[in-house]
């Protein structure tokens, strides 16, 4: 019996001896499994930091044949690398990885310098699909990488984007205060959104003030080191200082209320650490070539493209005509032109600095000068994407206008002194899509509104377009679409929406290139006689009247133009009546009479063809108002998600109610000191703006919407400074 017992339990034993070492074994599978998976999934990563070098260092990296095998990099029994590709859709960097025992295989779809979406599919080859068809961002690269160890694949994609040093729309060094207006009948918005949710951020290293009617439009976030304050009532004073307040409620004296406040603006709302924002000029990306002076002091028109000078030396003033040079001729080098004058624009070219402060201005005090970055000086429109413009100044600036183009404005500080910034009347920072504009200060920014009236206001030009376009028949269906893609329209692109055709041959400028009727163009477009006295013009101040008056003497010629425009019967050059081309002749002969020097050439027909003419000057120019109309109407579609059809007719559509308090940033605004707007109407931000150490102050407004839009910050920032973030997917 003993014995039987024995042999029982050696029998018991021996199984699970048996089932021990089953499982052993399944778990040194597991094991081995893991760990391989573990190998190809770092032999995925290694690609991708590979990858991320050589954007780094190359941005273009992937947009051309890698051309025939090559090592590109070897470390001996470590690391081997090859870039191989007969064509761009085969691209392919190859990693082994010997001492791991893994390779990995990487494709890049690569969009980094680019301004519009691009297609996974056209950059990747077939073969090497990604898992669902991908739209790469501009300003982004997608990376495709399998690693593989063994039995064991890893697949991995990775987005890749330029991520600039702001990371969120509003960054205060101090207090962050978002203070509506308290009196009218306009109801007040206070909107933040975000091209990317996860970057829809305010900042503050002081206190956070938000108006009761802030909301976030996606799901974001703001943080104030010493307290968010939601609701109070903050009065402030001519300096931009103003006391702490009592009412609201503030999450430091209320944590309860957190979770109320953050339904009620659907963001996130915390009082914790901020870090200092810090950003250097030379950060900013700058133009090619040669640095050249321009001369203190006060540049101020006294007519259409002319400026008298003032030099802050206090010596003899000078008048310009259509340009300023660098006065090279007299030292014996090349003259070097600095500035083009056309209408009100103070055109720079290249890279120009000056010595001392520098003041724009307009004679009589109305607020028309605009300085203006990376413009052409033939046609005063926006040059070619990535043609910028920068200006380096020590000491003041204060420019009566707007600031427009591409490029940087910088100035700063002269010893302790200097480096604020001003800018009165209706503030502008725009920019072509993916070319960005910078306004930095070492010192305060501040903008304000004009102290005088006068402007000609930028709804007036909107609504002649609507009305010529979509009521007056002006584009028939097969050039709506055409229309729409004014952005994207470029002769370098054949198989874009308008092959073979660009803006000129839309606007009408170049009618050899036009399809369809060579009469039907944006700039013929009609505007009904009824239309455009009803509509448009209550919209034009110092509208031509019958018995002229006072300041605004406009010439018989003027009155003989709008007859022609608006009579029925009107026959010769004017048949037909009012155009959108005519319109915005018109425009720029009041702006010439309001400065006190008609121009009558403004008022000379825009010849029906491509043939020289002496007025030549004139039509480039109106030809260049179009395009900025246009450009300025695209890009603002583009980022509200419109069709320029559908923008023009939309009922948000701000430019309707545009006027001399708003203002309208594109780009990046950033200030070392204090960063202050007050009494402005309506506040539009496109980029994103910040302060190092000094208060931000949104002081009076209306209506207010700030979005962080990284795009458009990508080209602000030298390519050595770049930095690249990513959005991973791991798929097996």
């Amino acid at each position: 019996m003993a014995l039987l017992g024995v042999l029982l339990l050696m029998v018991t034993l021996s199984m699970l001896a048996a089932a021990l070492v089953s499982v052993h074994r399944g778990h040194w599978a597991l094991a081995r499994g893991q760990d391989q998976r573990i190998a190809a999934h770092q032999a995925c990563l290694s690609a991708i930091e590979y990858a991320r070098d050589r954007l780094q260092s190359e941005p273009s990296w992937g947009t051309t044949p890698f051309g025939a095998s090559s090592l590109r990099l070897q470390i001996p029994n470590q690391l081997h690398a090859l870039e191989q590709g007969s064509s761009l859709a085969n691209n392919r960097l190859e990693l082994d990885l010997p001492a791991d025992d893994c390779s990995a295989t990487l494709q890049v779809a690569n969009n980094l310098t680019n301004t519009d979406p691009l297609s996974s599919h056209q950059a990747l080859q077939p073969a090497f699909p990604t898992w669902r068809q991908l739209r790469v961002p501009p300003g982004s690269a997608l990376l495709v990488v399998i690693g593989r160890n063994a039995r064991q694949t890893r697949r991995v994609e990775v987005l890749l984007r330029r991520r600039p040093p702001l990371d969120g729309a509003l960054y205060s060094g101090d207090d962050l205060a978002m203070i509506p207006s308290a009196g009218g009948n306009d109801p007040v918005r206070c909107d933040f959104d975000g091209e990317d949710a996860s970057k829809n951020k305010l900042r503050a290293r002081g206190k956070l003030y938000l108006p009761q009617e802030a909301r976030f439009l996606r799901r974001g976030a703001a943080t104030g080191r010493g307290d968010v304050r939601v609701g109070a009532s903050i009065t402030v004073n001519a300096n931009g200082n103003f006391p702490d307040p009592t009412d609201g409620t503030s999450l430091v004296d209320s944590p309860d209320q957190q979770g109320t406040l953050e339904q009620q603006l659907g963001g996130h709302l915390n009082v914790g650490p901020v870090p200092q924002l810090h950003l250097n000029v030379s950060d900013l990306e700058s133009s090619a070539g040669s640095v050249h002076p321009l001369p203190p002091g006060k540049y101020t028109f006294i007519g259409p493209g002319r400026v008298e000078f003032q030099p802050s030396t206090g010596g003899p003033g000078v008048v310009y005509q259509d340009a300023i040079y660098d006065g090279g001729a007299t030292s014996g080098s090349p003259s070097q032109l600095l500035a083009a004058l056309s209408g009100r624009k103070f055109m720079l070219q290249g890279q120009v600095e000056s010595n001392g402060p520098l003041e724009l201005d307009s004679q009589g005090g109305v607020s028309r000068a605009e300085l203006a970055l990376g413009y052409s000086p033939l046609s005063a429109a926006l040059d070619e994407p990535g043609k910028r413009t920068s200006l380096r100044l020590r000491g003041d600036l204060k420019v009566r206008g707007h600031v427009v183009g591409q490029g940087s404005v910088a100035a700063l500080k002269d010893g302790a002194l200097g480096g604020n910034v001003t800018i009165s009347g209706r503030s502008t920072l725009s920019s072509a899509a993916g070319t960005g504009l910078a306004l930095f200060s070492e010192g305060d920014l501040h903008m304000r509104p004009a102290e005088e009236s006068g402007d000609v206001t930028l709804a007036a030009d909107f609504e002649a377009l609507k009305i010529g376009v979509t009521n007056g028949g002006g584009l028939p269906t097969s050039l709506r679409d055409d229309f729409d893609a004014f952005e994207r329209l470029s002769d370098s692109d054949p198989d874009g929406p308008l092959p073979l055709a660009g803006r000129d041959a839309l606007i009408g400028l170049d009618e050899s290139r036009m399809p369809g009727p060579a009469t039907v163009k944006v700039r013929d477009a009609i505007i009904p006689v009824a239309d455009y006295q009803t509509q448009v013009q209550p919209l034009i101040p110092n509208w031509p009247a019958r018995t002229p008056s006072g300041l605004y003497d406009v010439p018989a010629e003027a009155l003989e133009f709008v007859d022609h425009c608006l009579a029925p019967g009107a026959t010769g050059d004017f048949e037909g009546g009012m155009t959108v081309g005519r319109h915005s002749r018109l425009m720029a002969y009041l702006r010439s009479v309001d400065e006190g020097s008609p121009e009558p050439g403004w008022l000379i027909q825009l010849p029906a063809n491509a043939a020289p003419n002496p007025n030549k000057k004139y039509n480039q120019l109106n030809a260049g108002n179009l395009k900025n109309l246009l450009q300025r109407l695209s890009q603002d579609a583009r980022l509200e998600g419109y069709s320029n059809l559908d923008w023009l007719t939309h009922a948000g559509n701000y430019y309707q109610q545009k006027d001399k308090r708003d203002i309208d940033w594109r780009g990046l605004v950033y200030a070392k000191g204090r960063l202050w707007t007050r009494g402005n109407k309506q506040i539009d931000v496109v980029g994103a703006l910040g302060t190092e150490t000094g208060s931000l102050l949104f002081d009076g407004f209306t209506r207010s919407k700030v979005k962080f839009h990284h795009s458009e910050l990508n080209s602000i920032f030298r390519e050595s400074s770049l930095r690249l973030e990513g959005h991973n997917w791991y798929l097996d």
